[in-house]
């Protein structure tokens, strides 16, 4: 979808009785259109939170003394620009970590077995399973690791990291950021066409939520819009589902 789309939407629609919107002169002026962009950009992080419309993955090396990893870009590989002495997460410069993690999903260890995630385990007295067989492998020790989110982009390995063990993590994503100096009509939108109510209803809500008291009202009853919208979404449309194998760390020759 275009982001001109999405304009020609409020200046027809929700903003049509404001200045902003201004649909007697032909649309959205350019100045108005910068004005609402804050507001396009917050609603596609909503939706991208709410729904799980974009995933990405990234490769975490273990080291011994390093039990928490953040997914942040001074830890990435490709970020020359960053003097942290442990980049463990293995980007590229062609497929460069973009620090867009809204939630951690899945956690996968070598040769793509899914780790437990936020689940209590009791070790016991030993910190290791016995070996899990896998199909076409054999037998294969994941040294018993699970994971724990202590924040949304941080991941905690239990009961202590493996070197031997490179991880991958799959996340849900947020859209890359829609810069002000854009060309409306050349511009694509990160949003799928029937969630497109939503993101109207959100950014008008904010709109009038902006313009004081006195259209609080106004303001109410877009974000129940969006609500009532999201609930419909989330009804109606089938999100694809990840199979319980990863194989992007054989991909990139890890094992």
């Amino acid at each position: 979808m275009l982001l001109s789309d999405i304009f020609d939407q409020l200046s027809y629609g929700e903003l049509s009785h404001l200045a902003v919107g201004s649909a007697e002169d032909g649309g959205i002026v350019l100045e108005d259109q910068k004005r609402l962009m804050p507001h396009i950009n917050l609603g596609l992080i909503e939706l991208h939170k709410r729904f799980p419309l974009r995933f990405d993955e990234v490769i975490i090396r273990q080291y011994e003394h390093i039990d928490t990893y953040v997914l942040n870009i001074k830890y990435a590989a490709s970020n020359l620009k960053s003097e942290e002495p442990y980049k463990y997460l293995h980007d590229t410069k062609f497929e460069p970590f973009l620090n867009n993690v809204v939630k951690i999903e899945r956690v996968w260890c070598e040769p793509g077995i899914e780790i437990p995630l936020n689940e209590e385990i009791d070790y016991g007295e030993t910190e290791q399973y016995r070996p899990r067989i896998v199909p076409n492998i054999g037998e294969f020790d994941f040294y018993g690791q699970t994971a724990q989110t202590p924040t949304f982009n941080s991941i905690q390995i239990l009961p202590h990291p493996v070197e031997e063990n490179n991880l991958t993590v799959t996340y849900r994503a947020h859209p890359p950021k829609i810069p002000h100096e854009v060309v409306p009509e050349e511009t694509e939108v990160d949003v799928p066409a029937g969630m497109l109510d939503a993101l109207l209803y959100y950014v008008a809500a904010r709109i009038f939520a902006g313009m004081g008291a006195d259209n609080n009202t106004e303001s109410s009853l877009y974000t129940a819009k969006f609500e009532e919208a999201c609930k419909k979404a989330e009804k109606h449309y089938i999100f694809n589902k990840d199979n319980n194998t990863n194989i992007r760390l054989e991909k990139y020759g890890w094992v």
